[in-house]
């Protein structure tokens, strides 16, 4: 949901997601004199509502601001507002009707002047309309968010999905898979391919699917610790004699994650999937998302996928199947439409028509890579254009990353971090080295 609204010289424009609601600033160039930010307050329907909190405040005001906080001091935008024209609220709820007050801040430190505020009504969206839906953790456990939230305590139990620091990181992503999983009936059937399969939470959702009659199948990269792991949480191998578990031993790192389900346990109607690892940490501590599909023609395509990989087949048979399933797209897909692209595939064609989508792009391009950037990803996401690209990545870009990346003011970069370490560069290549 997007809305602009504007008001005596200042303007705002809202773009609202699951659980947050983005929003850029702008002002007439003579309204920046004097300006010291904005505070922000959010408002139910029924005219609940609080200031937001501030991460940043006057010194004048408050010279020390972690004592402030350890002491329980509320710090809100409303004494010490955001000095930014780019603002984020990361704590909205799906599916909820929330009115914005976007109120310019003049004045002096402890005496502020506020203006008209802006006001913008937004409605969050929902997080499964009953076609497609779409669950970000927050991958955040090294953040200071996490810190001020649980004073930078680690989960209590992460095998508990009713634990207050568990449900805070996962943010929807396990309940959503979980209830997946739970509402299954039991004429139905579940065709399971993972990598990691260790999360008690999932095991144990998939051992109850079993007992009360679901037909569940089970692919997964075949470690000793995912068999002590299945055999733990009392996930057969066979069930009345049918294979219950499929050991994959190629390729090395098999990067699959999702879950079909067969409507009346053959007719497959829908899938769940995405870059979650069966894992506390694909869940709770790295930044994942998690897809659930209802469109039987994506499930059809899934189960034979799931048919291929079901046989642990060597990489020369797994791509000759692979590109039977799923040939190269087309330049421009058709409107509205699923395009569908498994792995692995024998030549790394893929990656132009990818690079080609980012140069067609008009308004925006969002981009994650985990480790490196390949270099026909990178030419398209470096060339200079007046709308925003945004990469996400897990260390800081190389040098040659940053040279190609940081030469546009509308490119910009971010990344995470890894918990417990830091990152330095050696050879022009980040890499982590001294605990923090």
């Amino acid at each position: 949901m997007r809305v602009t609204v504007s008001r005596d010289g200042f303007r705002a424009r809202a773009i609202a997601g699951t659980n947050t609601v983005m929003i850029a600033l702008d002002c007439d160039e003579p309204l920046r004199q004097g300006l010291l930010g904005f505070g922000f307050r959010r408002e139910l329907p029924d005219g609940s509502g609080k200031w937001l909190r501030s991460l940043k405040v006057f010194k004048s005001q408050i010279p020390d601001p972690r004592k402030a906080v350890k002491d329980g001091k509320a710090i809100t935008t409303e004494e010490h507002p955001i000095q930014s024209y780019i603002w984020s609220d990361y704590g909205a709820t799906p599916s909820t009707k929330y009115k914005f007050k976007i109120v310019p801040m003049y004045g002096q430190p402890g005496a502020l002047q506020p203006r008209a505020a802006l006001e913008i009504d937004i409605t969050t969206e929902q997080e499964f309309d009953g076609h497609h839906g779409v669950w970000f953790n927050r991958g955040a456990i090294a953040s200071q968010a996490f810190a001020n939230e649980f004073k930078n305590k680690k989960p209590e139990d992460p095998d508990d999905p009713n634990d207050k620091e568990t449900k805070w990181l996962s943010r929807g992503l396990l309940e959503a898979c979980l209830d997946y999983i739970d509402s299954t009936p039991p004429t139905d059937a579940l065709r399971v391919c993972a990598y990691e399969f260790s999360y008690v939470p999932i095991l144990a959702a998939l051992k109850n699917a079993l007992d009360r009659g679901v037909d569940v199948q089970i692919i997964y990269h075949g470690k000793e610790s995912y068999d002590k792991a299945a055999a733990k949480a009392g996930i057969p191998k066979t069930k009345n004699g049918k294979k219950i578990i499929f050991r994959r031993t190629k390729p090395k790192i098999p990067h699959n994650k999702f879950i079909i389900r067969l409507e009346s346990g053959t007719k497959p109607v829908e899938v769940f999937t995405g870059s979650t690892n069966f894992t506390a940490s694909g869940f709770l501590g790295q930044t994942n998302v998690g897809h659930r599909i209802n469109d039987a023609d994506t499930a059809r395509q899934y189960l034979a996928y799931w048919k291929v990989i079901s046989e642990d087949p060597e990489r020369a048979a797994a791509r000759t199947a692979v590109m039977e399933l799923t040939p190269d797209p087309p330049a421009l897909p058709a409107a509205d439409s699923i395009s569908r692209l498994f792995s692995p595939r024998p030549k790394a064609t893929l990656l132009n028509w990818y690079g080609d989508r980012i140069g067609d792009a008009t308004n925006s391009v969002m981009f994650t890579a985990a480790f490196t950037i390949n270099p026909v990803l990178m030419a398209p996401l470096a060339t200079d254009r007046d709308f925003l690209r945004f990469v996400l990545k897990e260390k800081p870009p190389s040098a040659d990353e940053a040279k190609a990346l940081k030469a546009d003011r509308d490119l910009v970069i971010s990344y995470g971090a890894v918990l417990g370490k830091m990152y330095t560069f050696k050879n022009g290549k980040a890499v982590a080295r001294i605990p923090i």
